[in-house]
Order: structure tokens, then C-alpha cells, then sequence
């Protein structure tokens, strides 16, 4: 049986490098968890783009294939991973 109450997993995976006068590797979040949790519209509000990732409003999933999205900041590459829903 699932559980009453759905989750959205946010994964930070960075990469661990000396300190050096290039830039900084890029943040990179994977959103995973079951359907209609939000990742979407969590990856949006992330990127501050409310088109970056197709979202609905109900339980339903738009997400069908994984897709990435990138942003800067504070001087910083981020990528966004957006998942299909584990059901």
C-alpha cells in the first residue's frame, strides 16, 4: 500500500573540487518522487521560469521524459532535472 502522504525528493549532487580561480562546478538538483508532488513546479519556481517545465495543477503527470533546465546564481551554474513520477 502507498502511503497516505507524497513527497518530493530534491537531490543535490555537487561536485567536490580544490579550491581554484576557475569557476566553481555547476549545483546540479534532480527532482524525483511520485506523480503530481510538484517537481515540475518546483523546477520552475527554482529557475524562476514558470515555462521551464510543463506542470498541471492536479494529480495527473505532464512529465513523460526526463528534462533539465539551466539558471545562474550568485555567480553560480545551476541545473534543474526534472523526472517522470515513480507511479
Amino acid at each position: 500500500a502507498r502511503p497516505a502522504m507524497a513527497f518530493t525528493w530534491v537531490m543535490l549532487l555537487a561536485s567536490i573540487t580544490p579550491l581554484q580561480a576557475e569557476a566553481p562546478p555547476p549545483l546540479t538538483i534532480v527532482m524525483i518522487g511520485d506523480t503530481g508532488t510538484g517537481k515540475s513546479t518546483t523546477g520552475n519556481a527554482l529557475l524562476q521560469n514558470a515555462t521551464a517545465f510543463r506542470a498541471s495543477s492536479g494529480q495527473s503527470s505532464m512529465t513523460r521524459e526526463i528534462h533539465s533546465g539551466g539558471t545562474t546564481w550568485q555567480g553560480r551554474d545551476v541545473i534543474v532535472i526534472d523526472t517522470p513520477g515513480w507511479s
